[in-house]
């Protein structure tokens, strides 16, 4: 069963536009998008997960990126 998300569709889709157009006015092309991205992932948790709830988080976050690229 999916899991409810407190945002709304249009919230996470204004967000993330907004991100993509940054990496493409920057011509960033695979390899520094996915270095930027994995950079702003990585500070999001070390700013914002407890140290207690990392490890756990990142293996939830990561079979969540797994299923979405199973899925294309």
């Amino acid at each position: 069963m999916p899991q409810k998300s407190k945002y709304t569709n249009d919230d996470v889709e204004r967000i993330m536009n907004e991100i993509l157009v940054v990496l493409e006015s920057n011509k960033a092309n695979k390899d520094l998008s996915l270095m930027v991205l994995g950079n702003v992932v990585s500070h999001v948790f070390n700013q914002h997960v407890a140290p207690a709830q990392r490890a756990e988080l990142a293996q939830a976050f990561s079979a969540i990126l797994q299923k979405t690229l199973d899925k294309e």
